[in-house]
This record gives C-alpha cells, sequence and structure tokens, in this order.
C-alpha cells in the first residue's frame, strides 16, 4: 500500500545535485519446447487442440499459461500467439480457443518462458451446461476458492561481488473465504533459495540472465494456485539497454495505469523488440552525488515502470537504426482483451454452477472474472477493494475485461480499478467516493513545499457550479430480499444553478450511506478545484495514481498563476508524469493533482414522496435465471405470458364521466432515454391493471414527464421543441390499445411535456410505454404500371433531400435491380423497408412478404425458408448489414456520407435458389424448376437517425386512472 515519505527519504528528495542513469530490460523469452503441426485444418474457427510431432525440449517443462509461437519458421511467430491451456500430450498441445491463426500442417510451434495476459473463454457442453476454458467443469470452484498468489512485481538486479539477493514477499496474497497455509517458491537458474517455504524466501543469483520465479499459494480449503514473475539479473559484460531516450512516461487515471515511449538506438538487443514483449524501464539515481533508491515498494525502489510493448507503434528507422516504440501497463491489455459477458447470481447455499456465488460482492465477482476468465491472478499482484456490500447480481456485459471490470466494481460500489507503475492492480473505493470521516486509513504521502515545485501552480478553478441536485438509487440486499434506497443531495430542493445528475444500481449497506454517498456525488460534481498541476524540482517515485493517496499543501496567492488560496488543502494525484533530461541525466516528476471533494449534505427520499401521493404499490419481481452462453430458453421453450385479471375497481369511476382527479403516481426512476436503446425504452409495469379513461371523461388519462428534451445536431445536445418524436402508449397483453396526444410545447427544451390519453371507451391496461425515435419520412406506397415502379422511397434529411430509392424489374427476365441510399450513420428500425410482391405459381398468384426487421446480426447461409405453397417470407442481404425478413442489426457504420447498396434480386419457386445479391448465393433447394414471375404490390417504410433524440428525465407522473 501507499505510505508516507520518511524523514531521511524526504532530505534526499530536496537534496541537489540529483540525476539518473536509465536502462531496459527487455524479456526475450528462452525456448521450452519445439515441435511441428502434424494435421490438416478443414477450418479455423474456435481451435483448442493441435497434434504435433518432431518434438525437441523436455516436455515436462511446459506449463499452463506459457506462451506458444506458431510461426512458418522455426522460432517464428509471424502466424500468431497462442496460450498453453494445460499440460500436453504426448502427440497434442492443449491451446487456449482461438480462431485468429490460419493454422497449417507443419507449421513451426515454439514453447517460450513467458507468462502473459489472455481471456480464458467459457463455452457450453452439449447440454447447454457452462464450461470455463473449454472443459472445465464446475465441481466447487465458487465455495473452495483458487488463492490469489501477490508475489510483487518483475525486478531488475545487479550483480555486485558475483552474486545479487532478491526478497520477494508473498505475505499479501489472499484467497476468497478461507485462508492462506502454506507458500512453495521455484526460481530455476538460481545459485540458491531459502527459506523457500514461507511467504519471504532469499534468492540469490550468481550469473546475468533472465529468470523466472514462481511461488504456489495454498489455502486452508486445500486450493493452490501459483503465480510467476521476471528477474532480471545484468552485469558489466551483460548489460541491459543503454543507448535509448525516454521520451514519455506517464500513470493517468482516466486511463486506468501507466505507459512508457521509447527511442532505442542500434543495439544487439533491437531483435528483442517485439509485440508484447516485457520490458522494465529502472534506473540508477543520485541524489546529492549519492547513489540511493528511493520508491514506494522495499525491493523494487529502482524501478520507474513495467509493462509489455504495443506491437502496432513499433516503427523502424533504417536511416539512424533506431526503432521507437510504447510500452503499456496492464489496463492497456485487459482493455485491448474482448471477453464474453459474466454474470453471477447470489445464492444462500451451496452453488451449484459457474452462475452462482453464496453471498456474492463486488470482490468475489472481481476474483472469479481475473482468474476463471483471464489469466490476470497467474501474472500480476492483484488487490480486492474489501467491501462488503452483497449484491443480488452483478454483470459484465460483452466488452473488453476492463470494461467488464468497470461495469462489476466502478458502476456498483465506486471501485475504479488502476494500475500503479509497476502493474499491480488495486480495485478499492475511489478516495473521492469515500466518506469524510472513513478517509482517516488513505495515507499523505507527503507535504509539498513552495521550495519543492518549480515555477507558479497551475489551477483550474471552477466558480459556476455544473451540478445542481445528485438523485441517487440502489439495492440493499441481506440474501433474501432487495430493499431500494433513494437518496438526494443537497435536497428537494436545486442549487441556484446546474443540471440534473442520476446514479442508479448502485450496491448499499443502509439509507446513511446512501445518502453519503449522494453527498459525495454532489461534491465531487462540483469540486472548485478538479486539476491542479505541479512541476516537482526532484526525482520523486513516491507518489502515484494508485493506491489511494494523498499529498498535503498549502498555496499562497502569489505562488499560483490566477491568485488562487488552498490552505492545508489535500490533494489526490490523477497524472504522474516522469521527464528524463538525456544531458543532465535530471529525473523530473510533474504531477495533476485532483483536490478533495466535500461530502455535501443530502435527504433520504422515501417511495412514493409527498409530492406524489397515492403510488400504486410496487410488486416484487420475479427471480430471474441465468443462463449461459449462448443463453437458449429451458427445452419446450419459454411459458406464455399469462397476464393478471384487472383489479376491482369503483364503479363509479367507469361510469361517471365528472370522476374526480386521481393521481400523481410516479412511473419511472430518473434517468436518460435515448433514441438508439431497444424497444419498450421505458416502461411501467402495473400487473394488477389498471383502466386508461375514455376520451368523455373531464378528467382524461394523462403522463407527465419532466426533463430536458434535447436532440443531437452539429456533434452537441440542443434543446429540442418538438414531440413527434415522442410517443405514449398503453398496452394491455395483446400490445397498444391507445397511444396519448402531446400537448403544445411552451418550454424551452427542460420542463413537463404531457401527454393525454382519449380512447372511446375505458380499456384496461397494465403497463405504458415511452418509445423514442429519431428523424423519420412516413411510409408511402408505390405503384407498379407493368415495366418499372412509378415514385420510390425517400429517406429524409438535408444531406439527401430530393433523391430517391431507384427500383427497375424486368418483367422479361424476372429478376430486378435496386438501389438502396443509406446513410453509414443511421440505424434502421421498426420495418424500415417493406414490398409485398405478387408472384405467379402453379396454384396461382401469391403474395410474398420482403421486410426488414432490427435485431441480431445477419447470417447468410443459414436458416433460410424456401417459397412455395403458402405464402413465405424471403431473406436475403443487401450490401453488408441490410438484410429482408432477418433478424439482423440494420445499415450502421462510420462517419456521415451516404453510401449506394445496390444489387440483383432473384425470387424462386422451391429448387431455385432463394436470394442472390451480386455474386454471393443464400441458400437454395431442391430440386430445380423453373423460375417464375412477379409483381410488386407494395412497398414502404421509414428510417431514423440512431441516438438522434433523448429525454434526461427527472420524473414521469401518471394521472386519472381507475
Amino acid at each position: 500500500m501507499a505510505r508516507a515519505i520518511t524523514v531521511g527519504e524526504l532530505a534526499s528528495l530536496r537534496a541537489d545535485e540529483q540525476w539518473s542513469r536509465l536502462y531496459l530490460a527487455i524479456h526475450n523469452p528462452a525456448t521450452v519446447y519445439s515441435a511441428r503441426i502434424n494435421q490438416v485444418f478443414t477450418n479455423y474457427d474456435a481451435i483448442t487442440e493441435l497434434v504435433y510431432d518432431g518434438g525437441s525440449g523436455t516436455l515436462a517443462d511446459v506449463l499452463p499459461g506459457m506462451t506458444l509461437y506458431v510461426g512458418s519458421a522455426a522460432g517464428g511467430y509471424d502466424k500468431g500467439m497462442a496460450r498453453i491451456r494445460k499440460a500436453p500430450g504426448a502427440s497434442t498441445f492443449y491451446i487456449g480457443e482461438t480462431s485468429d491463426i490460419v493454422f497449417a500442417d507443419n507449421d513451426y510451434l515454439t514453447v517460450v518462458d513467458d507468462f502473459d495476459l489472455w481471456a480464458r473463454h467459457p463455452a457450453a457442453d452439449t447440454n447447454g451446461a457452462l464450461l470455463m476454458d473449454n472443459d472445465l467443469v464446475y465441481t466447487d470452484q465458487h465455495t473452495n476458492c483458487d488463492p490469489v498468489p501477490v508475489l510483487g512485481p518483475d525486478a531488475a538486479l545487479w550483480l555486485a561481488d558475483g552474486t545479487a539477493a532478491f526478497a520477494p514477499d508473498a505475505g499479501e496474497s489472499w484467497v476468497v473465504g478461507s485462508t492462506i497455509t502454506g507458500y512453495a517458491w521455484e526460481a530455476p537458474g538460481a545459485l540458491s533459495i531459502s527459506d523457500e517455504d514461507t511467504a519471504t524466501p532469499t534468492i540469490t543469483y550468481d550469473a546475468a540472465g533472465t529468470f523466472r520465479v514462481g511461488c504456489t499459494a495454498t489455502a486452508a480449503n486445500g486450493k493452490s494456485m501459483t503465480g510467476y514473475r521476471s528477474v532480471f539479473v545484468f552485469d558489466a559484460d551483460h548489460p541491459p539497454v543503454t543507448v535509448f531516450d525516454l521520451e514519455r512516461c506517464e500513470g493517468n487515471f482516466d486511463s486506468g495505469g501507466w505507459s512508457f515511449d521509447v527511442r532505442m538506438r542500434a543495439e544487439a538487443d533491437l531483435s528483442t523488440v517485439r509485440d508484447r514483449a516485457k520490458v522494465v524501464l529502472f534506473a540508477r539515481d543520485f541524489y546529492d552525488q549519492a547513489e540511493e533508491e528511493i520508491g514506494p515498494l522495499a525491493g523494487y525502489e529502482n524501478v520507474i515502470c513495467s509493462g509489455r510493448i504495443l506491437g502496432e507503434t513499433i516503427e523502424w528507422d533504417a536511416d539512424d537504426g533506431s526503432v521507437t516504440f510504447r510500452v503499456a501497463g496492464p489496463q492497456a491489455w485487459l482493455n485491448a482483451i474482448p471477453s464474453f459477458p459474466v454474470g453471477l447470481k447470489d445464492t444462500d447455499g451451496t452453488p451449484t454452477t459457474w452462475q452462482f456465488f453464496n453471498t456474492l460482492t463486488v470482490d468475489k465477482a472481481v476474483w472469479h472474472l481475473l482468474h476463471w476468465q483471464s489469466t490476470a491472478t497467474m501474472v500480476m499482484d492483484i488487490y480486492p477493494s474489501g467491501d462488503a456490500r452483497r449484491a443480488e447480481a452483478l454483470e459484465g456485459p460483452i466488452g473488453s475485461l476492463w470494461q467488464q471490470l468497470e461495469a462489476i466494481a466502478a458502476e456498483s460500489i465506486f471501485a475504479s480499478p488502476l494500475c500503479d507503475r509497476y502493474g499491480r492492480l488495486f480495485v478499492e473505493v475511489d478516495p473521492q467516493y469515500t466518506p469524510v470521516d472513513e478517509r482517516g486509513s488513505i495515507p499523505v504521502v507527503m507535504t509539498l513545499l513552495e521550495t519543492d515545485w518549480q515555477d507558479k501552480v497551475d489551477i483550474e478553478r471552477i466558480s459556476t457550479r455544473p451540478v445542481g441536485m445528485v438523485d441517487l438509487s440502489g439495492m440493499t440486499y441481506d440474501g433474501t430480499s432487495s430493499t431500494p434506497l433513494l437518496a438526494r443531495a443537497p435536497g428537494r430542493v436545486f442549487k441556484r444553478l446546474g443540471s440534473i445528475s442520476t446514479r442508479d444500481r448502485v450496491l448499499l449497506t443502509d439509507q446513511a450511506q446512501a445518502n453519503a454517498i449522494a453527498g459525495l456525488i454532489l461534491g465531487q460534481a462540483n469540486n472548485p478545484f478538479p486539476r491542479l498541476s505541479f512541476d516537482l524540482a526532484m526525482n520523486n517515485r513516491m507518489i502515484d495514481i494508485a493506491p489511494a493517496q494523498y499529498c498535503a499543501v498549502d498555496i499562497a496567492a502569489e505562488d499560483t498563476l490566477r491568485g488562487f488560496v488552498c490552505a492545508n488543502k489535500r490533494l489526490i494525484p490523477r497524472v504522474v508524469a516522469i521527464e528524463h533530461n538525456a544531458d543532465s541525466g535530471a529525473l523530473l516528476t510533474s504531477i495533476d493533482f485532483e483536490g478533495e471533494n466535500e461530502q455535501l449534505p443530502a435527504v433520504t427520499i422515501e417511495r412514493g414522496t409527498p409530492f406524489m401521493p397515492n403510488e400504486p404499490e410496487q410488486p416484487d419481481l420475479p427471480d430471474f435465471p441465468l443462463f449461459p452462453p449462448p443463453y437458449l430458453p429451458p427445452p419446450g421453450g419459454w411459458p406464455p405470458y399469462i397476464p393478471p385479471p384487472p383489479p376491482p375497481t369503483e364503479a363509479g369511476c367507469l361510469t361517471d364521466v365528472e370522476w374526480p382527479a386521481t393521481g400523481p403516481f410516479s412511473m419511472l426512476q430518473p434517468g436518460t432515454i435515448s433514441s438508439a436503446d431497444a424497444q419498450p425504452f421505458a416502461k411501467k409495469v402495473y400487473p394488477e391493471g389498471v383502466y386508461v379513461r375514455s376520451a368523455a371523461a373531464t378528467n382524461k388519462t394523462k403522463i407527465e414527464l419532466i426533463g430536458c428534451f434535447e436532440k443531437f445536431e452539429n456533434d452537441a445536445w440542443v434543446p429540442d421543441l418538438t414531440t413527434d418524436w415522442i410517443s405514449v402508449e398503453a398496452w394491455d397483453a395483446g400490445g397498444v390499445i391507445a397511444t396519448a396526444t402531446a400537448a403544445e410545447v411552451t418550454d424551452d427544451g427542460c420542463g413537463t411535456r404531457t401527454f393525454t390519453f382519449s380512447p372511446p371507451n375505458y380499456l384496461w391496461a397494465n403497463q405504458f410505454v415511452i418509445n423514442l425515435f429519431g428523424e423519420f419520412t412516413p411510409p408511402f406506397d408505390v405503384t407498379w404500371d407493368g415495366e418499372s415502379m412509378a415514385g420510390g422511397f425517400h429517406d429524409g434529411g438535408a444531406a439527401r433531400d430530393g433523391e430517391w430509392d431507384e427500383w427497375t424489374w424486368n418483367p422479361g427476365t424476372w429478376q430486378g435491380t435496386g438501389k438502396w441510399y443509406v446513410p453509414n450513420n443511421y440505424i434502421w428500425n421498426n420495418y424500415s423497408r417493406r414490398m409485398v410482391l405478387q408472384t405467379e405459381l402453379p396454384g396461382g398468384l401469391k403474395d410474398i412478404v420482403v421486410q426488414s426487421y432490427p435485431g441480431a446480426n445477419p447470417m447468410p447461409n443459414s436458416d433460410y425458408v424456401c417459397i412455395g405453397g403458402e405464402p413465405m417470407p424471403i431473406r436475403t442481404t443487401v450490401g453488408y448489414d441490410f438484410t429482408f425478413e432477418y433478424d439482423g442489426d440494420l445499415i450502421t457504420g462510420m462517419g456521415t456520407a451516404w453510401v449506394e447498396q445496390d444489387g440483383t434480386f432473384e425470387i424462386g419457386y422451391p429448387g431455385y435458389y432463394q436470394a442472390r445479391w451480386g455474386d454471393t448465393t443464400y441458400g437454395h433447394c431442391s430440386p430445380i424448376v423453373l423460375m417464375w414471375g412477379f409483381r410488386i404490390i407494395e412497398f414502404n417504410g421509414f428510417s431514423f437517425v440512431q441516438n438522434a433524440k433523448r429525454i434526461r428525465l427527472e420524473r414521469a407522473l401518471l394521472y386519472n386512472i381507475c
């Protein structure tokens, strides 16, 4: 953890005549085993095993987690890299599932002594049960958890008098639900190792080289786990890389970790610069002419930063024999590795599948993600939050491992995942969201004096507060039931200025914590000192973006560029940059801090607040099951939904048109509704049902939407003073039964929009739905004159004004050619194309519907339908995304240019090709018979702009129901 700088260290940091010599250790892993592929491949998708022959080396030395090169020449990796998934067989390598390597018989396979970050993909067995890493069956992995070895980072040592001693410490290793009971260290290539069965061994080396160190941590539950690190040992005859320029070195809170740029001059080690090579940047430091290493982690004080080379950044300069590349910490790799969704659910019993955890917490979900769906626990130190809030369920949507980590931790308990300069991962609650009375454990690393920085301090100060109110909602869960908690800061009345900010799905312990967090969010949003920049006049590597830490400062008016005063202010480091002057050797540190925020007042919001009386009682939701990929329904499909009968109601409300007004009833939680979301965008469900009053009623049923109504225009959100893009509907079990009419807009973009229902009769409804649409044009009909189609379809929008889709159908050949004009930044939805064809079949004229739908990605060459007998839909694809009668995502893309999609469309009776565009054929039937002609009867549709409209909703209120 972070610590305060000692008095002696502080004296050195403030001393004169500081300089540093920088070095690079670049990992060139040793070959463990080599062989060649001995099989022929018919496809390259989801490969998990490779048959090999011609093996060379000791097969027992091949360990799970090692890296496998696949190349067209011995030792090469031009075809790709894979992970050794488990111990190999006599003629089979088991690798992590991969679809991106084009394997071929006799390819060269090289197993190297390198343990890297990889995803471990889940799978499903033939019965649909979830497996981990292709074939790991659940037994007790969430009851008796594997330990997490915390061994320290990679090290760089110098031989002194022929030896170098290394003393790692695994004492911070941990295990979910148990304790660590034993350690077993191994150090191949070392001269000696002592106390290898303790947390703190001593390993001695007497030769230069790169060495692997491993430690197996064993828990009281009987489970064990091995972690691996690298130790680089140098001497005068075997030096590290010295001829290079450090062009940038920075740790950034926003990116989640550290990276640095290097321009390396011609040396023999240039050959080691390869994609994903491990690199350690380290130094020899001098303070007041005396060599001294000052750093936050004992034994690693000389390390400045470590990571791996981002391959796409490698640039060779043949003229001066140099290479430039970027080295990034684990956060960049976790953010680059895609992963399947992760979902976990709490249980009071013993888990029997991978989806359940007894007493689920964020730390348990983080452990599952990093241990079972990646190799992180094997190759890096991980520190959990220690937060004990219980969750009913936690999910990480499909995306990168880092995005899933943020979704699980940051969105639920405000635990920001961050990697320090050593590549250690900390998942801890951010100091700004830690209640003020709980911040005492966060250390103050250093109090900055005026003599510690150069020039003036650059302070960004916000005088106009951007947020006027924070609405927070979350749940406290006791293992049996969830209780919603609502809090609002500063209270029921807005601050004088600022917008409304909402935060939902927060895990909470009690109402007091909800109020505290709401006040912290408001304090953070209105922090008057979001950035204070210091250029320190010292080589100070004690300050980092993680773990949680403060610096303190007293700033006088004359110390700043704008004359601000900060008295005894605590600061949080958010950006730490290191700059090296190659001429003078000076290594200087610059830091961007964020001022510590206040915890502002907040109040409890009860369910059914006083200004919204008579709110119907909210029902308990059913316990939804979690399903493993591919998330298939249970055998036999889902049971049909049977709506409950309407509740008893006062007869007078259904017969007396003068019946008094009722409500308002609270409908929805605050939040943003966007036209890019899946429909229905927002809804309020009343399982027992209510009655919508008829048009004859004096007090008609109405819904008020209170918030800011906006459209995206010229790359910015601006007020929208229309309502034709909002549809407010009443539904019963069969769908829409009534649509409300909007009142005239009288606000300036933020205010209340009222939607009134006027059905001819009283109607029973069990839900109310709010739909948002972007810009669209209404559908229209086209006519067919036997030769060509008159008119066409217009997509709308100024960029395409006056231009139409074009269709020409040739009755002689019964083929047609069409052009669809589609903007790349549009998303199509809700029957965006519909055409009815009438075809002449042996049994007479048949109508065939050609229609597009929103949904999943298109899947050519599968699930096609042949035409014949009764009218059936046909399926085809225009360009890449547009589909007829297939649940596919419709035209989307980058940029704003319009793209012309065209092709040839054929319709055939059973036996002929079902659909063909250009030279691509999708599906066919047999036997082959003649093709028959067709004609167009109807063509219509509409489109809307992706994410073009949104409502930043504060409240939705329902009035006048029976």
